[in-house]
């Protein structure tokens, strides 16, 4: 009862000091302060604590299943100036593009009976980098009527195993393809978690008879895997900004000249002359050709003084004015 008594008094005490009419502003301003606190704190609590669906599934997976918006996002906002990179240009095959000024020279390599390819051209670095697997990258050039069409290219992408050919998923390509239309070059890309294709990433062109594709390198050149992660975009920025710089160029190519048949005749004798320009002629200062033996059997002529009876040496010189009408 006494415990009562104590706790009904504190409670008028309370109402007096909160309720009364001289504190009536200062309280209706805590409470409608304090209400506002909790409100304010409770919607920040919701958009902190909110992900969308679609975030929520690629940070739990960990995988990064956009990578070509962020090469795409490369594309329009280089990170590398390639104002001073050297431009190497083809008029055989018809391209050309820009690498970096202190990279090596480009090595060009001719094909070979157990290649598809044509040609190849390999733009290295002149020096490792440290924990950087790339050293360069080719543009390797098929001609397509030895090969048909771009899938039967080496870098295309490949079914993981035989037995995928016959699920239905796995047969059509295009879905597992991701392709940035913001290069000149087409881009092939399959991640390293498609569950039918083995990884692939390359841009490529077409023109005409031949294909194009601009793969990047690694020093060990069986480690594949690294060309679809997300390195390439921290660790080899110059592939990127090279592939920006690809074009296709009219293909001009120098007329063959045909080759001057080889002379099998006899040369004539040694007592021929040469005239200033080096050329054997007629010895015989009152050689005439009409005045010869008409009757003998038709034969060499090997004194440079033709007679009508003989045929032209290849070797010889005979002034036109002079032995015109043999000639023919």
């Amino acid at each position: 009862m006494i415990m009562q008594k104590k706790n009904t008094k504190k409670m008028l005490t309370f109402c007096n000091v909160f309720f009364c009419k001289d504190n009536l502003v200062r309280d209706v301003f805590i409470v409608i302060t304090a209400i506002g606190l909790v409100a304010l704190f409770n919607i920040n609590y919701h958009k902190l604590s909110y992900r969308p669906p679609n975030e929520i599934s690629q940070l739990e997976s960990g995988v990064i299943t956009d990578l070509a918006a962020q090469i795409e996002n490369v594309a329009e906002n280089p990170t590398l100036d390639t104002t001073n990179w050297k431009t190497y240009q083809t008029r055989w095959y018809g391209f050309e593009l820009k690498y970096p000024e202190n990279w090596n020279k480009p090595l060009l390599k001719s094909a070979t009976r157990a290649v598809k390819w044509e040609y190849r051209y390999e733009f290295r670095k002149s020096e490792a980098e440290e924990n950087n697997p790339y050293i360069g990258f080719d543009v390797v050039v098929y001609n397509v009527s030895n090969i048909k069409e771009l899938s039967n290219t080496d870098e295309f992408p490949t079914l993981k195993s035989e037995e995928l050919k016959d699920q239905g998923h796995c047969q059509a390509i295009e879905g597992h393809l991701g392709e940035n239309e913001e290069y000149p070059a087409e881009q092939i890309y399959i991640s390293l978690n498609d569950e039918c294709y083995n990884s692939a990433f390359f841009y490529t062109l077409t023109r005409d008879n031949y294909i194009y594709n601009f793969i990047p390198v690694t020093a060990d050149k069986q480690d594949q895997n690294l060309r679809v992660e997300k390195e390439i975009i921290d660790n080899f920025q110059e592939f990127v900004a090279a592939a920006s710089t690809i074009r296709l160029i009219d293909i001009k190519r120098p007329k063959s000249i045909p080759t001057k048949p080889k002379i099998t005749a006899p040369h004539p004798a040694a007592s021929t002359k040469k005239d200033a320009l080096g050329r054997r002629v007629c010895d015989k200062k009152n050689d005439r050709p009409s005045n010869s033996n008409q009757k003998k059997r038709k034969h060499l002529d090997m004194e440079c003084c033709l007679d009508p009876d003989e045929y032209p040496n290849p070797h010889c010189y005979y002034p036109p004015d002079k032995y015109r009408k043999y000639l023919k």
